[in-house]
C-alpha cells in the first residue's frame, strides 16, 4: 500500500506510526507542516529553511539517523502564515498567495505519487484545501482536538471538525473521549496511538543543574492546566514536613509562578523547551504531574512512559484511558489532597515500558498500525 501522511505538527504520534507502515512492506511519504525559520518539531530536529516550500529532509542529519530501519521520505512544507497582529492587511493577502503557490506545489507532488491512503492529521487550515482537491475516498483525518473549547464543559465541535462530518469525511481519533463527542457520525474510528518514541533518539543529556528526583511539570504553562492547584498540593505536603522537589518547566503565565518562584525546593524554567530539554527533564525526574483542571486529550503519558516514568494525572479528558493505576501512573480526582498524596507516595523506582506493553497490546505501534492498514483496506 502507498501511504502519504501530512501532519500539521504531531510527529511524536506520526512519526513511529511510519516507521512501523514502512517495516510492515509499505511504502511511506510524510510531510510535515512547519513556519519559515523554524527546525523543529515533537521530537524531531532538522535544519530550518528561511524560504517558504517542500524541502525533503535528510533524515541523516537529524535525531532521527538510527531510527528508521526501513525506507522512508520526509518532507517538510514551510509556510510563511499569515500574523494575526496584521489582521487584514496587505502584507497578509501577500502571505495567503505565497502559502497557497506552495500548498499547489504539494497537491501536485502528492497526486505525482498516486497514493493509495493520504492521511491528515491535525486541525486547522490549510488541511481543508488539501482534502478538497484530493480523493476523498482515500482520505482519512487523525483529528487530536474535536471539541471548540474544552474549559468550560462546551462541548461543542470546532469548525474544522464540523466541516468534516458536513463533506463525511473519515474521522479518527485517538481517544474515546474524543470518540464520544462525534456522537452517531457514520465515519468515526477510534485508534490509539503508543509512546512517542523519538524522543528516545536524545542520547546527549543537557545540563539543567538539576538533582535528579524531582516531581516534573512541563508544557507550555495555560491557567486550565492547574498550576493553582499543583501549589496547593506543595503546600499540603510543605506543611506535613515533606519537602518534595518539584521543577515546574515551560513557557507561559500563570499567576501562580511567581509563589513557586520564591518557594523552597522548587525551580522554574519559564522559557521554551526544546526537545533535548524535554528528554533530560524527563530522564532525570521521579515522576511527572498533571494536574489539569481541564483536558480533551494529551500526549505527555505516551511520552513519558517511553522514559519508564509515571504520570499522576486528575481524572479529565483522556488521562483515565492511558493511565492504569499503579502501573503506569495514577490518576487522581481535581483534588490538592489527592494530589499531595500521589506525589508522596509515588515510586521513584522506573517501570519498564515493554513489561507494561505485554499486558496492554493495544498501546503498542505494532497492533496500532495492523488497525490502520486493516480501516485503510476495508474503507477504500
Amino acid at each position: 500500500m502507498n501511504i502519504v501522511l501530512i501532519g500539521d505538527g504531531f510527529t511524536g504520534s506520526t512519526l513511529p506510526l511510519a516507521k512501523k507502515w514502512a517495516e510492515g512492506g509499505h511504502k511511506v511519504t510524510c510531510f510535515f507542516y512547519v513556519n519559515v525559520g523554524k527546525g523543529c518539531l515533537e521530537g524531531f530536529d532538522f535544519s530550518p529553511k528561511l524560504l517558504p516550500g517542500i524541502y525533503k529532509v535528510n533524515l541523516n542529519e537529524t535525531n532521527l539517523v538510527d531510527y528508521f530501519h526501513s525506507k522512508i521520505s520526509v518532507y517538510i512544507i514551510v509556510l510563511l502564515r499569515k500574523r494575526k497582529k496584521l489582521r487584514k492587511t496587505g502584507i497578509n493577502s501577500l502571505i495567503s498567495c505565497i502559502d497557497r503557490y506552495t500548498e499547489k506545489l504539494l497537491l501536485r507532488k502528492i497526486k505525482s505519487l498516486n497514493y493509495d491512503i493520504v492521511n491528515l492529521v491535525g486541525h486547522n487550515s490549510p488541511l481543508d484545501y488539501l482534502i478538497e482537491n484530493l480523493d476523498k475516498t482515500k482520505v482519512f483525518c487523525s483529528v487530536h482536538e474535536v471539541l471548540e473549547n474544552h474549559l468550560h464543559n462546551d462541548v461543542s465541535l470546532n469548525n474544522y471538525t464540523k466541516w468534516l462530518i458536513k463533506n463525511n469525511i473519515k474521522i479518527i481519533v485517538h481517544s474515546r473521549f474524543c470518540y464520544s463527542k462525534l456522537g452517531d457520525y457514520k465515519y468515526r474510528y477510534y485508534i490509539p496511538f503508543g509512546a512517542f518514541e523519538t524522543f528516545k533518539t536524545y542520547t546527549t543529556a543537557k545540563d539543567l543543574n538539576l538533582q535528579p528526583g524531582y516531581i516534573l511539570f512541563y508544557g507550555y504553562i495555560l491557567p486550565y492546566k492547574g498550576i493553582g492547584l499543583l501549589y496547593q498540593a506543595y503546600l499540603k505536603n510543605l506543611n506535613k514536613g515533606e519537602n518534595i522537589p518539584i521543577v515546574i518547566a515551560g513557557k507561559g503565565n500563570d499567576r501562580y509562578l511567581p509563589l513557586f518562584m520564591k518557594a523552597p525546593n522548587v525551580k522554574v524554567i519559564n522559557t521554551y523547551l526544546s526537545n533535548q530539554d524535554i528528554a533530560t527533564l524527563i530522564a532525570n525526574c521521579k515522576a511527572v504531574v498533571c494536574p489539569y483542571l481541564s483536558a480533551s486529550q494529551s500526549g505527555i503519558p505516551q511520552t513519558v512512559n517511553q522514559f519508564g516514568k509515571k504520570v499522576i494525572a486528575t481524572n479529565v479528558g483522556a488521562f483515565p484511558e492511558f493511565i492504569y493505576n499503579g502501573e503506569n501512573g495514577y490518576v487522581v480526582d481535581v483534588d490538592s489532597a489527592d494530589l499531595a498524596y500521589a506525589m508522596e507516595h509515588v515510586e521513584s523506582s522506573d517501570f519498564s515500558l515493554s513489561s507494561f506493553l505485554k499486558h496492554h497490546s493495544d498501546l503498542s505501534w505494532d497492533e496500532i498500525a495492523i488497525k490502520y492498514v486493516k480501516l485503510f483496506q476495508n474503507k477504500i
